[in-house]
Order: C-alpha cells, then structure tokens, then sequence
C-alpha cells in the first residue's frame, strides 16, 4: 500500500508525505526480511529440539528400567551427520548448509576449517560424528 500511497503522494506534489511513504516501504521490506531469517532460523532449530526430545524420551524410559539405546555413528564419510557439542545443530551432508555456501552433498571433511556453526557460532572442531539409534 505504501509505494500506491507515494505515488499519490507524488502525484499531489507533496514531496514530504511522498518521501515518508517511501521510508516506509524500504522499513517494512527490512521487517519482512528479518522475519524470514528468524522463520529460517527457527526451522533449523526444529531437527535441535527433536533431538533434545529424543534424548530426554530415552532418558525417561532408562529411569523407567528401560535399557539405554545403542547408538553408533555412520560409517560412509559422505552420508555420516555431525553434531555440535555447544548447541546441537546437527549437520547433514545430503543437505549441506547452503546458507553458508556448503554444497548439499558435501561431506564434513570438505568442509572449509574457518566455517562455522549456522546456529552458535562454534568452529568446525566443535562438531563431533552424530551418533544415531539403532532400530531394535
């Protein structure tokens, strides 16, 4: 509505209402784009928050005398997840982090040393090889 209202704004020769509506666009894009990049960031915090869940499950079923889950890492380097030991971001090659510039199908040790955690900040040698369930 913004850019309509400055141009009848133009249109009237009021350069002042003209120059605010246009102020007004340029600050609700900026909102906009500071939405998606929270919507982004929460979506990668979606798989985090799964994994908590899962940990906290299997941690209530062995104070239940369950038995404590097997879990192993992958053992092909170009399929095998990471996980980051500060916030749990978990790094999937067959996704990559594009964001980024990590190529979907890149695997961790091609990974530039200097890149750093999409969600924390922490450094490539924060990661360790995520360990997944094994079905029983």
């Amino acid at each position: 509505m913004y850019p309509e209202f400055a141009a009848d704004a133009q249109r009237d020769r009021d350069n002042p209402a003209a120059e605010e509506f246009l102020k007004q666009v340029k600050e609700s894009t900026e909102h906009a784009d500071t939405f998606r990049e929270a919507a982004h960031r929460f979506g990668l915090l979606k798989f985090i928050e799964n994994y908590h869940a899962d940990r906290y499950a299997e941690a209530l079923e062995v104070l239940n005398g369950g038995q404590t889950a097997t879990r192993v890492a992958g053992e092909d380097a170009k399929t095998r997840k990471w996980i980051c030991k500060k916030c749990s971001m978990i790094y999937d090659p067959v996704a990559g982090d594009p964001d980024s510039g990590i190529a979907p199908g890149t695997p961790f040790e091609e990974i530039p040393d200097d890149w750093e955690c999409p969600i924390c900040g922490a450094s490539k040698k924060t990661f360790k090889p995520f360990e997944e369930k094994v079905a029983a």
